[in-house]
């Protein structure tokens, strides 16, 4: 009888520990879920044009086009945490849209009025923008609000 019984209580706390676990679980998800968008403290197109400079017309565009690029995948890694195929939201839609249609214009305009290779050596540029994690640390403390760092922290 006694071994019984051990066997029932460690059943029930085994039980009690996985509902706790279940709950912890959920309630992560429902507030992200229930919660504001985060994607409404991300800067916007124009902010990020008008605050990322660089040391001349084209050291300050290829840091924009880092940003944007960087911005995109930002948004990426809190979406993949939430759910790797789950949809974005329509702020995370709306926000990654305006990221690569600026990014896109930029590198675009800049290789119409530039030769083959000052165009390959910007993009060369901006990819080492994207990888300079003191660019990052820089541009992101003034640009990306709480909410979003909160949301990518808990990514």
């Amino acid at each position: 009888m006694y071994v019984s019984a051990s066997l029932l209580a460690l059943s029930r706390l085994r039980f009690v520990f996985f509902a706790a676990f279940l709950c912890l679980a959920c309630s992560n998800v429902l507030a992200q879920a229930a919660g504001s968008d985060y994607t409404t403290d991300l800067p916007s197109v124009d902010r990020v044009k008008a605050e990322i400079k660089g040391s001349d017309p084209t050291d300050t565009l290829a840091r924009q086009v880092a940003v944007f690029t960087y911005l995109d995948a930002y948004i990426d890694r809190i979406k993949y945490n939430r759910s790797y195929s789950g949809p974005y939201t329509p702020g995370e839609q709306s926000a990654k849209a305006a990221y690569r249609l600026a990014a896109y214009q930029i590198s675009q305009d800049y290789a119409k009025s530039h030769t083959p290779a000052e165009a390959a050596a910007f993009e060369r540029l901006h990819g080492q923008y994207e990888m300079n994690s003191d660019f990052y640390k820089d541009w992101s403390k003034r640009l990306i609000g709480p909410q979003s760092t909160a949301a990518y922290h808990n990514a």
